[in-house]
């Protein structure tokens, strides 16, 4: 959970306690668990306090050990339970981190008091012990007058929500036993915040928040056993009363925290337990998008998916409790932004579906009242979005090119326009072409697809890295308009040798200009674009794409020797 690292480091001083002093026999003699030594400098009246260059004390090296016997030695011989080195670290934070429950008793009993913070963040032992998930150290501390419900000041949680984030479901249940709260919330951090780094200056816990996109915290424990797929805290909570349908800072609720992290049995349970299932968060996603999601979940590197099991009895659930098939989201997940290379704008769920060639999730989808005539904000339609909008080969995952090809007949027969542009003149043709989907460039041409479109090139101020000449079907094939990251050229030969067929056979002259195939700029690799002269201009860099023109305006020529 969150600034573990934090406690550990308060441990890890005490480990360097043996740059200590001279004066520190006692805990020097400690710290190589030397009870003999220990004993007989107790007897010559050595400080039993004593401590070592960065704080450490006899009883800390005992406490870290969780050596009983040196401990009562120690404190028989006056030893001060609520001794702290430097960084605060006291022996029952050290108890505390071991689950030592005799440890705790003990040092309890000699005086250290289990509801003074620990760090300076306000960390209790009932925090740290019940993130240990050591039911019987936990026990003692709430025996002992531990505050259940003490939540510390960097984030607002408490020792329900640690237990809960580790899965410690058997602590839990006693926390709850106790009356702990459990609706409980973590603080509200407002996206304006920007926090997210250990040592942020703390907000302060609010109530009745605006949701917010990239707002965080405002979490509750049922939300983070929806996190962790802990379907035991999960039904202790609900059982206990806890607010099924609350929404965390971002709006997301415990359903779709639990669908966005794969979490299928909470998610499941909390279907079954009266879940809203129309529940929309900040971005707009519902329960129902996320599962579509990832059902479809890329395979980059960068998104690292360990949930195996698929999803779709859990689609079937929620469309059967009422989700809206046609809920609008108009929006892409903030992890796959616009920026650098197209994204598709999600209109709703099935346009998800689409993007990955899923006929079976479509049909379903379909069969429950989707409508496919939908566009996004960006006029993108579900049929682009079929034939790939957006999609990038060894980052998204995809069904086979025949699913894909059948989803896009489905489309096309339920009345899906085969010309329909964007708002970037982008059409399906030119999509299939990029993606080299050959199949499906036949098909869309058989049903009347415009070989001879146009993008809205300068019209588009040069998004995603394109050319901002307009560009035609065939320019997506050679790869100058390009859905791929970094302007990487990817030339499908069979599409392109196929279009310029079709273009021949319908008198379609290729009109981009060979400035624009070859090099997508027509600078001069050693020439700044800024200053560069007419003539400049006109000279072509060696960037090839395979292909040549004849002429600025002419049609497709021959393959140019390299």
């Amino acid at each position: 959970m969150r600034r573990v690292g934090e406690i550990l480091l308060l441990v890890a001083a005490v480990s360097a306690g043996c740059l200590g002093a001279g004066k520190a026999d006692v805990a020097d003699a400690a710290m190589r668990g030397n009870k003999p030594a220990v004993r007989d400098l107790l007897l010559k009246k050595a400080d039993v306090n004593a401590p070592q260059a960065d704080g450490s004390t006899a009883l800390h090296w005992a406490a870290q050990a969780d050596d009983l016997e040196l401990a009562g030695l120690l404190i028989k011989a006056g030893a001060k339970a609520a001794a702290a080195n430097v960084t605060g670290a006291t022996p029952l934070l050290l108890a505390s981190v071991n689950g030592s429950a005799a440890m705790i008793e003990r040092l309890i009993a000699a005086g250290a008091d289990p509801n003074v913070p620990l760090n300076a963040s306000g960390d209790t032992a009932l925090m740290i012990a019940s993130r240990a998930g050591k039911l019987d150290a936990v026990r003692v501390l709430l025996d002992r007058g531990a505050k259940v419900d003490t939540q510390e000041t960097w984030g607002g949680t408490n020792a329900l929500m640690w237990a809960v984030a580790e899965t410690h479901s058997a602590v839990a249940k006693l926390l709850l036993e106790r009356r702990a709260d459990v609706n409980v919330r973590s603080y509200y951090v407002p996206s304006a915040s920007g926090r997210g780094f250990e040592g942020t200056t703390p907000v302060p816990n609010k109530t009745g928040q605006e949701f917010e996109e990239f707002a965080s915290g405002w979490l509750t424990p049922l939300m983070l056993a929806a996190r962790e797929n802990d379907l035991e805290s999960a039904r202790l909570l609900v059982k206990a009363g806890a607010d099924i349908n609350a929404q965390s800072a971002d709006g997301k609720d415990a359903l779709s925290l639990a669908l966005f992290d794969g979490s299928w049995d909470v998610a499941d349970f909390l279907l079954d337990s009266g879940a809203k299932v129309n529940q929309a968060d900040a971005q707009r996603f519902t329960p129902l998008f996320w599962a579509v999601d990832r059902r479809n979940m890329e395979t980059a590197p960068n998104f690292p998916w360990m949930e195996t099991r698929d999803p779709l009895p859990l689609i079937r659930k929620l469309l059967d409790r009422g989700a809206d098939a046609n809920a609008r989201i108009n929006s892409t997940p903030r992890a796959r932004m616009r920026e650098g290379s197209p994204r598709l704008v999600y209109a709703t769920a099935l346009t998800r579906a689409a993007l990955a060639g899923d006929v079976e999730l479509a049909r379903l989808l379909l069969s429950h009242g989707a409508d496919p005539h939908i566009i996004s904000k960006d006029r993108e339609t579900t049929l682009m979005a079929a034939a790939g909008t957006g999609f990038i080969n060894g980052y998204h995952r995809q069904r086979t090119p025949a699913e894909r090809l059948e989803l896009v007949k489905l489309l096309v027969e339920l009345g899906e326009d085969v010309n329909a542009a964007d708002n970037y003149g982008i059409t399906p043709l030119m999509v299939a072409a990029n993606l080299g989907d050959i199949e499906v460039v036949k098909y869309l041409i058989s049903k009347g697809a415009d070989l001879a479109a146009h993008d809205l090139g300068k019209k588009n101020d040069g998004a995603f890295g394109s050319s901002v000449e307009p560009l035609m079907p065939i320019d997506y094939a050679i790869g100058v308009g390009t859905f791929v990251p970094n302007n990487a050229v990817i030339i499908h030969h069979d599409v392109l040798q196929y279009m310029a067929e079709e273009m021949k056979k319908r008198g379609i002259v290729h009109t981009t200009s060979e400035c624009t195939l070859r090099g997508f700029t027509c600078a001069l690799a050693n020439v700044d674009p800024k200053t560069a002269t007419p003539a400049e201009i006109v000279k072509i860099r060696t960037i090839q794409t395979g292909y040549q023109v004849d002429g600025l305006t002419g049609g497709l020529g021959d393959k140019a020797q390299r």
